[in-house]
Formats: structure tokens, sequence, C-alpha cells
């Protein structure tokens, strides 16, 4: 079958779902987009959108940049201290904007926000419903929904998420893995400039990323048995002060509100999964990994720009290219994410100085080069796909 104005479902409209329904549409598809909420919704509290996935949105006619208050703060550096408050390293994220532009720390509401007004007014809509069964019948794929109904597509894309029904529909049930960690996250009232900032203590990490110039997204992370009962906030916020207390982190934990932040243990996919030839995921429901580099929104992205360009060359043999484009870019991040998650939770005095003198005798170049390569290589996929025949 051609690539002209298929039929394409896609389940999910978080950011990856948004995005492929904006990125198919945009190049004459025709889609419906279900989702379970009642209404578009994000979940979370901030995210990085590292230049990247600000330029694979771009390439959709998505502006990212500076809107106002929890709207975007475009990033100067990332500092990286101990719990003593010493810097171990730091990355000069304004002296690579020349070559990849700004990457942004913003709220995930405002990032969903601008990717759903980006939707063309032919998508399909499906807002308070569920998928209940698929069924793959020649050339074509069923989806039937809650309500009873049966869409007939070309095409089912699954971006429902960490806990994908779409994925367990078409490739069976996949094991999830606890990565070691559990996580507090939220939004304080603090300025702490166009630096991001995280410190490491022992079995314990604190991080701030500006979210505007009085607003910071933290998220706060120990090492902990899986579903391990959580202290009550206000006594696990004087353990976090304990373990970091100097420096902006310290400041920042020791200001928190007695309001419960967000909390979730870390999870990831172990054995990424990419569907089947009718059915194909992104996103976390295809590669679910830990948010340690800041990369699993970016993933989601770069996804669907992906299979929207492959899909230009039919839906026959789809499955193969977007995979074979895909899934060494996605390894290589959840790779990196893994590693930095277990460098960040050593614990004992001996292993976490080691990680210390580590850290100081590497070369500044180093913290930039693996930044750049990052970066770099997602900024190339998209260079390489570009944008829609549209533009």
């Amino acid at each position: 079958m051609s690539g002209v104005g298929m039929r394409v479902v896609v389940v999910g409209a978080g950011i990856g779902g948004l995005t492929a329904a904006v990125a198919l549409a945009r190049r004459g598809h025709q889609v419906t987009l279900i989702e379970r909420a009642p209404q578009f919704e994000a979940i979370g509290a901030g995210l990085l959108v590292a230049a990247n996935a600000v330029q694979a949105l771009a390439a959709l006619g998505i502006e990212v940049r500076d809107h106002g208050p929890h709207a975007g703060q475009v990033l100067d550096a990332m500092e990286l201290r101990r719990d003593n408050g010493a810097l171990l390293g730091a990355v000069d994220i304004a002296g690579l904007r020349a070559d990849f532009g700004p990457s942004y720390a913003m709220t995930r509401t405002h990032l969903h926000r601008l990717i759903a007004d980006a939707l063309p007014g032919d998508v399909d809509v499906r807002l308070g419903t569920t998928v209940t069964s698929v069924h793959a019948r020649g050339r074509d794929v069923d989806v039937t929904l809650a309500d009873g109904q049966t869409l007939t597509a070309d095409l089912l894309v699954g971006a429902d998420g960490l806990h994908s029904a779409i994925r367990t529909e078409v490739c069976g049930l996949q094991e999830l893995r606890y990565a070691g960690e559990t996580c507090w996250r939220g939004l304080a009232p603090m300025g702490i400039g166009r630096t991001a900032v995280e410190a490491w203590g022992d079995g314990t990490r604190v991080g701030a990323f500006p979210m505007s110039p009085d607003t910071v997204y933290y998220y706060l992370l120990h090492v902990t048995p899986q579903a391990s009962p959580a202290p009550a906030w206000p006594e696990l916020r004087e353990e976090f002060t304990a373990y970091v207390g100097h420096g902006v982190c310290g400041e920042l934990v020791a200001g928190l509100s007695d309001t419960p932040p967000l909390h979730h243990d870390l999870l990831e996919l172990p054995r990424h999964v990419w569907g089947v030839p009718r059915a194909i995921l992104l996103g976390d429901a295809a590669h679910a990994m830990t948010p340690n580099v800041g990369q699993g929104a970016a993933m989601a992205i770069e996804d669907a720009l992906v299979l929207a360009r492959v899909l230009d060359d039919g839906i026959d043999g789809a499955l193969l290219r977007y995979r074979t484009l895909r899934a060494p870019r996605v390894q290589e991040i959840a790779s990196r994410a893994r590693q930095f998650g277990q460098a960040a939770l050593v614990r004992g005095r001996l292993a976490t100085g080691l990680r210390a003198a580590a850290f100081k005798a590497a070369p500044a170049r180093y913290y930039a080069a693996s930044w750049r390569a990052m970066i770099g290589d997602g900024v190339d996929v998209v260079r390489s796909v570009g944008g829609s025949p549209q533009d």
C-alpha cells in the first residue's frame, strides 16, 4: 500500500501520541486519536526539553520557546555537585547553542498544551474511551473501543505509555523492571537563574531545574527496595535535608512545603519492543527508560517524527524501517540513563568518595562531549527526516 492517506489509529494522547497524531496528519493520513482521559491532560511536574526535542517539534511547526511563567526557561548550564555542595562537573549548554539550538526546562503541562494546540482540525479525537481488543485482518486492523464501536485502520500506533495496553495486546505481557530508586517530584517557589543543579549524596539525589525566574521543578531520589512504605512527607523531607544539606539543593529541600509531592518508583522496560507490522509502538510503550538523562519525552517525539517519515514509503516494511532507524539510538540513550542512575545512587562512604574522585578527575570537555553526542545524534535524526511535505 502507498504511504498516502492511510487510516491510522493512535492510542494515547500523551506527548508521544500527540506528536504522532500531528506528524501523521500533516503527512496526509486520516488520524483517529484515542485517549482514556475525559480531557487532554498531562500528569507530572516538569521536564527537560533538550535541543533535539526542540528541533523535532520545530520540524512539525511547533515552536518551543520562553512563553512566560512556567512555560519554558532556556537553560545555560547543568551542574553536578556533592552533598557538601562541592562541584563535581558541569555542562556548558549555552556553549552548544550555536550548533544545536537552545534547550529548555518547562512544565509537562505546557509542553503537552503546545503539541495539542498544533493538532490539525481533521484529526478525529475520541476522549474518555479505551481500546478493548485489537484484531489484524489481512491488510486491515480492527480496533474495538470500550463502547463497542470498532474502527478499521491500516495501522494502529500504540503510544499509551509505560503500562501500555496496546503493547500487551499485540506483543504479550512484557515485564517491567524496577530501577532500584524511588522518586518524589514537584514544583517549588525558588529562583536559581538558568542553571540546573543536581546533588549526589549517599544513595540519594536531589535536583532542580528552573521553570521560570522564580519557580523550579525538583526531584528527590532514594535507593530503596521496591514498593517499600515511604515515610511521612515531613519526616522524609528532614531525611533529605540531612543527606543533601548544602548549597542550592539543600536550600531547596529545607524550604519545601508540607504538601506531599508526586511519588512513584522508577521502572523501565528492559526488553524494547516495537510492535507488529500493523500495530507499531512508540515512546514508553516501546522502550520505557529511567529519566536520568532527561530524554524520555524526546525519544517519544523523535519516534513520532521518524515513524511518520517511514510511512511515506508505504506500510509494507514500515516496522522494519522504523525499528532499524530507532532501536540503536534509543538503546544508547536508555543505557546512558541506566548507567547514570547507577553511578548517582551508590552507597557507603568509600564508594561515594571514589565516585567523587572519578568525576573530579574527568576533564571538563568530557561532560560537554557526552551532552554533545546525546543531543547531536538526535538533531541529526531530525535533519535526516525533515519536516512534513506540506511545509
